[in-house]
Order: C-alpha cells, then structure tokens, then sequence
C-alpha cells in the first residue's frame, strides 16, 4: 500500500471529537467543525452534562437537542449523548472506542482549557487510547500560539483555516456568554431554528 492510498484510509477512519458545554451552541461551533472535517470521515459532538470548571449552565436535555437541531443539515455530523455526569479522558475515549471500533480519533478542545489538560488524568494514555492528535481553537483573546506542550511531551496544534493538511482553525469572536446575555440581539450568532427553540422553551430570559 503506497504512503498516500494509507494516509487517505487513515483519515477517513478517524473521526474528530469535539467536547464542550455548547451553552448555547453558535455559529462558530458550527463554522469550527466544518473546517474540522478534513481532519476525519465525521465530528462527533460531545456535550458535557455537568460542566467542571463552569456553573449555572443550561439544562443539559436543551443543549443536547439545540445542538441537534443546529447539525442535523450536515449528514457528517454527530451528536452523542455520553451517559456520565463528567468527562474524563480514559472512560470517554474507551466508550468512544466501543461504539467506534474501527476508528481512531482527533480530539479538539478550547484554548481556554489547554493549558489546565496537564493535570488531567489520563492525558499521558491518549495514543493508547486511539487519539491521534489534539488541536485547540483559538479563541479570542488567548495568548496561545500555534502549538502548546504538556509536561508530558504530548503537544497541541491550534486549528485554524489553511489549504494545505498542517491545518488549524480559528474560532470567531462569537462566544456564548453573550448570546446568553442578549440573544434577540446576536439571534444572527446562532444556527437556523436554535433561536425559535430557546424562545419556545424560555432559555436565557427570551
């Protein structure tokens, strides 16, 4: 098997997982996974069910079905509802690694969380675990740059837009917390029928 008939099986075998809160899910999100695409066959997304690190999120039933209504155009896209109330790196990846057993992994997170994933259990097992790379969007205002490095020699890329496969992408200043704050206002922010269902369901004070 020739180096590229193997790189391109090897793509399409992977599939990019992108982990958050989604509270709400916006355009971004949406923008962010697209571009993720040429990094595998599909991009699951995980929502977290009991943030860690964040508070008085919406109730996880409503960011579950925002986000499958925001990704049900795109036939490459995939919301799972992981059954636990936190998401640690070695139970996800082996359920994960149940439901896909084919497949191996590109795991991307937030710039925000990058520098904290040195002190998560489990991030020294990721090759194990069928990860194959981990690329952060940059948000703005972060002062990461095109790659971080662990203590334990694991590095991460930034994603952002560029032709050629040493990729990246760049997330867009649209941010949750102010769709929150006033969503009549950045209702354009967010994903055709998500602003109807927070209207109809009465989130974030609309």
């Amino acid at each position: 098997m020739n180096n590229f008939l193997k790189s391109w099986l090897d793509k399409w075998n992977r599939i990019v997982v992108f982990a958050g809160v989604f509270d709400p899910v916006h355009k971004a999100h949406i923008s962010a996974a697209e571009t993720a695409l040429t990094l595998g066959k599909k991009v699951v997304f995980l929502p977290e069910r009991v943030p860690q690190h964040k508070h008085s999120t919406t109730d996880y039933t409503h960011r579950l079905n925002m986000l499958k209504i925001a990704t049900k155009s795109n036939p490459r896209f995939e919301v799972l509802d992981y059954p636990e109330d936190h998401q640690y790196i070695e139970p996800v990846f082996k359920w994960l690694k149940a439901k896909y057993p084919a497949s191996s992994f590109v795991w991307i997170v937030g710039s925000d969380v990058a520098p904290l994933m040195a002190k998560w259990p489990g991030v020294e097992n990721l090759e194990s675990l069928g990860v194959k790379g981990v690329y952060y969007l940059n948000r703005h205002g972060s002062e990461i740059g095109n790659s971080y490095e662990l203590d334990n020699g694991v590095v991460l890329y930034q994603l952002k837009r560029r032709r050629n496969w040493k990729k990246h992408i760049t997330h867009s200043r649209i941010n949750s917390a102010s769709i929150r704050e006033n969503t009549k206002q950045n209702r354009d922010q967010l994903p055709g029928g998500v602003f109807e269902y927070l209207v109809a369901n009465g989130l974030y004070n609309n």
